[in-house]
């Protein structure tokens, strides 16, 4: 109790704080199942919807995916259940958009295709997210949080930092060769 107002335990109601929910299961693998609920249900609900199938992938790209991208960005949650949230995903977009269950999830989130389509996948957004979190840290001009920051490597399939160093290179790379002409 606090000058005469009782705190409820964890137990009955959450605390939320910078964006993460502190629940009885301190563990961010149960945030990662409450992830999967979300988007399960979410593809539920824009699924019983009466659109047609294109503004179906529609509502899951512009009102979906950004909503479930926040909380993986704030959780420890490691690549595997992201794949299988991806696994998901793709076979109700293959249903919306009328493609056969055998159509490739290369194809389908691909940008590089002569006819791609415009949505992003969700594992390639969590990677960019983790890589964006890592850069930002990393180049805070507070040296405290520079010193500081965490560890972004959530698992064994998702090197953050190696994706950081091979990025930077690439860049330093391009920098040093620098514009050359195309063309005529």
């Amino acid at each position: 109790m606090i000058g005469g107002e009782t705190i409820p335990p964890v137990l009955q109601q959450p605390v939320k704080s910078l964006g993460r929910v502190y629940s009885i299961s301190l563990t961010d693998r149960y945030q990662g199942n409450q992830v999967l609920h979300m988007v399960c249900d979410g593809l539920a609900k824009i699924d019983k919807c009466g659109l047609p199938g294109k503004y179906k992938a529609w509502c899951y790209q512009f009102g979906l995916l950004p909503r479930v991208l926040w909380p993986l960005q704030v959780y420890d949650i490691p690549l595997s259940p992201v794949e299988r949230m991806e696994q998901k995903v793709s076979v109700k977009l293959r249903k919306w958009l009328g493609v056969p269950r055998s159509f490739n999830t290369n194809a389908l989130y691909a940008s590089s295709f002569k006819l791609s389509l415009p949505l992003k996948s969700l594992v390639e957004e969590y990677k960019a997210g983790k890589g964006r979190l890592g850069m930002m840290l990393k180049k805070s001009r507070d040296p405290r949080i520079q010193i500081a920051a965490p560890d972004l490597n959530t698992d064994r399939k998702c090197k953050v930092e190696e994706a950081i160093r091979e990025a930077m290179s690439r860049l330093y790379t391009k920098e040093v060769i620098g514009a050359v002409a195309d063309g005529k």
